[in-house]
């Protein structure tokens, strides 16, 4: 029999259809890349603007059998302001995969988008942007911050966390302690450390109050953005538009956004994401909470020291274990040392690719990048 032929396209309306059973397919009814590509939208037509995102697919008859999809976003690279697009959402059905297909799906959509950036996991994808003239800058950085030091290390199986250069030291450190039936105990003494080492070195906040947000001013995150953005060199717009549509609290939403302010001046948000409701099995039971996004002036560590110390708080409260944060640059990795964030194994891998004239840029830490970023705060 003749094999099929397959081509890869972007997607159009024409595809809506052929598009839903794909996601559903691949990917539970709640998920993010679901909701996303418009598939359950009454009017998927809307979802394939091509000023808004880019879908491209691969397509063997009447069936979709790989997809790529986008987010748009603005960038700002030090001097100017400019339209671009996050790569997200990369699936290939499992009897395609180790082929042409994925090949084939990222040579496509990088034709399409001159400004593209990627904040992904698993090895073979990020080789392929690479592949594909994408630079690779390096990894976040993954920290932790202990809130429940017990309960983490009396019911942690640190085994299966997959995260691959744990110190080995670690692992058997904790092994040891619940064979030994003292976890709880040494937990109880890392609770009272790290409370100490964060008001010694992580507390200097000069007077900055922080809130809950009750609503958003444009302009005062305008102005924010404004600020901030002089001390940066690369950095997803921030600006009161971008956290209206990323953070609107709805009783749906996942997210509590917290501002700093010095005086009556907004110098700062953070966004906090609660645990989510799904069991994770690499977990052990633990609660999760998810230091999303933190925007304040490189210059602000103040700033950044009420901030944190707010999240951190609130986390407490919406009973998460530990929070975690995934950040670039040094300015805010030194914060969360300060605050008490261990450091653990690096998981997202970042990728770019900048249209001709714009300012080089040779590693990760000179991007102000968060797990907000590319929507990679969907998941531990």
């Amino acid at each position: 029999m003749p094999s099929r032929k397959i081509e890869i396209v972007v997607a159009t309306p024409a595809h809506a259809s052929m598009l839903h059973d794909f996601f559903r397919s691949v990917w539970p009814s709640e998920s993010s890349a679901l909701r996303e590509s418009g598939a359950d939208d009454p009017r998927p037509s809307e979802a394939y603007r091509p000023e808004d995102a880019l879908s491209i697919i691969a397509v063997e008859s009447d069936r979709v059998i790989g997809y790529l999809g986008t987010l748009p976003l603005r960038l700002w690279d030090g001097r100017r302001e400019q339209r671009g697009h996050w790569f997200k959402g990369f699936m290939v059905l499992p009897e395609f995969r180790n082929g042409p297909i994925g090949y084939g799906l990222v040579k496509e959509a990088v034709k399409h988008v001159p400004v593209g950036l990627v904040v992904t996991v698993q090895p073979a994808s990020w080789r392929l942007f690479k592949a594909m003239g994408m630079s690779h800058l390096g990894a976040l950085e993954n920290r932790v911050r202990l809130l429940d030091s017990e309960h983490v290390l009396s019911a942690i199986d640190i085994g299966q966390l997959g995260l691959p250069g744990l110190p080995a030291a670690a692992v058997r450190g904790v092994k040891v302690l619940q064979r030994l039936g003292v976890a709880k105990l040494a937990g109880a003494t890392a609770n009272i450390g790290l409370a100490g080492w964060s008001l010694a070195f992580g507390s200097r906040s000069r007077g900055v109050k922080t809130g809950v947000s009750t609503g958003i001013d444009y302009r005062e995150y305008d102005t924010l953005w404004a600020n901030a953005r002089t001390t940066l060199n690369f950095s997803e717009v921030r600006d009161g538009e971008y956290v209206q549509s990323r953070y609107a609290r709805t009783d749906a939403s996942p997210y509590t956004l917290f501002e700093a302010r010095d005086g009556v001046d907004l110098v700062g948000f953070a966004a906090l994401r609660s645990p989510s409701r799904a069991a994770d099995p690499r977990l052990s039971g633990l609660t999760v909470a998810i230091l999303s996004d933190l925007l304040v002036s490189a210059l602000r560590t103040d700033a950044m020291f009420s901030l944190l110390a707010s999240v951190e708080k609130a986390a407490r409260e919406v009973g998460a274990d530990a929070l975690v944060c995934s950040a670039s640059h040094p300015k805010l990795l030194g914060a969360l040392g300060a605050r008490g964030y261990l450091r653990i194994p690096s998981t997202l891998q970042f990728l770019s690719r900048l249209p001709d004239g714009s300012r080089e840029t040779a590693s990760v830490r000179d991007w102000w990048l968060l797990r907000s970023d590319g929507n990679a705060d969907e998941g531990f």
